[in-house]
């Protein structure tokens, strides 16, 4: 008994699969976790013609997502966002901002919804400042926004300030 089979997979896994991808993959895989999750089906004629139809329908959603895609990156590109965050002495954060943090505020300030995986931040962002983010929402449809971190205290500063210059002008 082989401890191989080749299945056809039914759904593109970033970095693992292709629709309609042939691969060999150990049998104990296919039937527990393939198989029974939809991923992937055994190499028969049938399943070709099934994955075939699957592709094309595949290629139709992918030239939809991809203008949806361009419409957010004309919408947000070169666009920025803030964050007032507690910092200690140094120009560090208390906390950090993650991708999650950013899809949150482009969902909140410009109604799109991004998939955070989209959003390439090698790591989280830890200290005050301006940062580009990269995202690459669908193949090829890449642009960045700008993301400011801004320290409480001194945006709590600025309004002091703001506030003694206006009661100095009353004056």
């Amino acid at each position: 008994m082989s401890s191989e089979i080749e299945v056809l997979f039914l759904q593109e896994k970033k970095g693992k699969s292709k629709c309609g991808q042939k691969k060999r993959v150990k049998l104990g895989y296919a039937r527990n976790f393939l198989f029974p999750q939809g991923i992937a089906v055994p190499v028969t004629k049938e399943n070709e013609q099934v994955v075939e139809r699957i592709k094309r329908q595949a290629e139709k959603e992918l030239v939809k997502k991809r203008a949806e895609a361009e419409s957010i990156k004309k919408l947000i590109e070169n666009k920025e966002i803030t964050f007032k965050m507690a910092v200690h002495d140094k120009g560090k954060l208390y906390g950090s901002i993650t991708p999650l943090d950013v899809h949150k505020e482009l969902h909140r300030l410009y109604n799109v919804d991004i998939d955070k995986t989209a959003l390439m931040m090698p790591e989280h962002i830890r200290e005050v400042g301006e940062h580009t983010i990269q995202v690459e929402s669908v193949d090829g449809v890449i642009f960045s926004i700008k993301c400011v971190i801004l320290s409480e205290e001194k945006t709590g500063e600025k309004e002091k300030k703001e506030r003694k210059s206006k009661k100095s002008q009353n004056s």
